[in-house]
């Protein structure tokens, strides 16, 4: 009987906890919010059942409601990290090489914007200029891949709140960290030239001396490093050739072949499953016949689903081939292929699909929750997807 009360006052404790998570600001505010509304009784006495006293009057409920609409609680905030976690390093991997560099120092170098501004020859505002536009980019570029309920969630916190964190957690994942080894190789050189400079030095002015020569090294080393990012700033446009998802698609079509030979959308999606560790829908088009499923390497770091049709809506019937992306695919290689900001902005929309042209080749892209699909083939064929497919669910009735 104890025991059924003990597990009775234990459920209610979590389920008060859990109400107050939702108007406080974190788990610390919401313990306190508890512990507030049930005041002194450490346990609570059996004369306080009644559900005990209706949760407590529902935690002291001016404590809890009367609230000005300004905090957030902690299952909203929780919301927005997991949001912007997902989708950021799209993002970021779809901005220039030089607004990356400046979000990593900025927010993760741990270096004066002074001393940065003066290397580049720029003036600090000149500089705080360039951080603010290749901020305003990158959240342009984020809140362009979010559905609009997930647009209101994060828009309803401050920018400074998130930004700051998603920058660094993304630069954690797409870039690593040195090598241990290399930590060693330089620990052991430090080490290597103290001894050195105690042996060599039989004065202090000597030593003096030592390490002036080794900070005047540094400081031509830090130079150098700094040189470098202004000539990544400065220097000629095609420094660097970034690779355009919807080209490499587009060339990777003509030699697809399915490694699956079916027409059931359930048994292409187990395949894909089975593959690689990835759950995705296969479309349906009216007047289109699934043919099978394969796996292709778009890139040598970028393995892709890619499903085969044959539209027999033309005559003779045409091949179209759709690659199945997603943004955690296109988030985790900095030197993967990218996508133009205009096709980001039209994903905010998973109904719509939006024509493109690589080459010869005509493609339409859409979304479908996290995933981002590219279909390639005749004009007519991929013109005409939209209309062929159910609008209400994107990727036809299922």
């Amino acid at each position: 009987m104890n025991g059924s009360k003990n597990s009775e006052s234990e459920e209610t404790i979590d389920l008060l906890f859990r109400i107050a998570s939702l108007v406080s600001e974190d788990g610390e505010s919401a313990e306190e919010l508890v512990a507030n509304a049930y005041g002194s009784f450490e346990p609570v006495p059996e004369y306080l059942s009644e559900h005990s006293k209706t949760l407590r009057r529902l935690l002291s409920s001016s404590a809890a409601f009367d609230s000005d609409g300004e905090a957030h609680s902690a299952i909203r905030t929780g919301f927005v990290q997991r949001i912007v976690d997902r989708n950021f390093p799209l993002a970021f991997a779809a901005l220039t090489t030089d607004e990356q560099l400046l979000l990593l120092i900025h927010h993760t170098g741990g270096v004066r914007t002074g001393d940065v501004a003066g290397v580049l020859d720029l003036t600090p505002d000149e500089f705080a200029t360039r951080i603010d536009a290749a901020s305003t980019r990158i959240v342009e570029l984020f809140l362009e891949s979010l559905t609009s309920t997930e647009r209101g969630i994060v828009l309803d916190h401050d920018q400074d709140e998130w930004i700051g964190g998603a920058i660094r957690r993304t630069v954690d994942r797409l870039l690593p960290a040195a090598p241990e080894s290399l930590h060693r190789q330089i620990t052991d050189r430090r080490q290597d030239q103290v001894a050195s400079t105690t042996q060599d030095s039989p004065t202090r002015s000597h030593r003096g001396s030592q390490i002036r020569r080794t900070a005047a090294a540094l400081t031509v080393l830090v130079a150098v490093l700094f040189a470098s990012l202004w000539w990544l700033f400065s220097g000629p446009s095609d420094r660097t050739t970034e690779l355009d998802l919807l080209e490499l698609t587009a060339d990777t079509a003509p030699a697809v072949r399915p490694d699956l030979k079916s027409s059931d959308e359930d048994v292409a999606e187990a395949f894909v499953s089975e593959r690689t560790d990835r759950q995705i829908v296969v479309p349906r088009f009216t007047d289109t016949i699934l043919l099978g499923a394969s796996i292709e390497q778009v890139t040598p770091r970028l393995a892709v689903p890619v499903l085969s049709y044959s539209d027999n809506a033309t005559s003779p019937p045409a091949n179209l081939t759709v690659f199945v992306y997603s943004y955690q695919m296109l988030g985790t290689d900095r030197s993967g292929p990218r996508i133009a900001s205009a096709i980001l902005r039209a994903l905010g929309d998973e109904v719509t699909f939006t024509e493109a042209i690589a080459g010869e080749d005509t493609l339409a892209v859409w979304r479908y929750r996290t995933d981002i699909y590219v279909a390639v083939g005749t004009t007519a064929t991929v013109s005409s997807l939209e209309s062929r497919t159910d609008l209400q669910s994107p990727l036809g009735s299922r």
